[in-house]
């Protein structure tokens, strides 16, 4: 009789134990998720600055290759405009 007193009451402690657990399991959870949102903005932002997998220089020639694509078309618009036919 006294042993399942001790039982249920040593359930009842684990059983509390473990709902705080919980609870600190999921206060974590909030605060990691707050966290990570507060990186995301501060990237976005820039303040934190993330290195890119690129060279600087592959992204130069792709910066002047795009710019010669935009003069080659701002050319052929300009060409095909009937006041430079005549």
């Amino acid at each position: 009789m006294v042993t399942k007193k001790v039982e249920t009451l040593i359930l009842i402690e684990q059983m509390g134990s473990v709902e705080r657990l919980k609870r600190i399991e999921t206060g974590l959870f909030i605060y990691v998720v707050l966290f990570l949102r507060c990186l995301f903005r501060w990237r976005v932002k820039g303040v934190i600055t993330i290195a890119e997998t690129k060279n600087e220089e592959e992204a130069e020639e792709e910066e002047e290759e795009e710019e010669e694509e935009e003069e080659e078309e701002e050319k052929d618009r300009f060409s095909s405009h009937r006041w430079f036919k005549r």
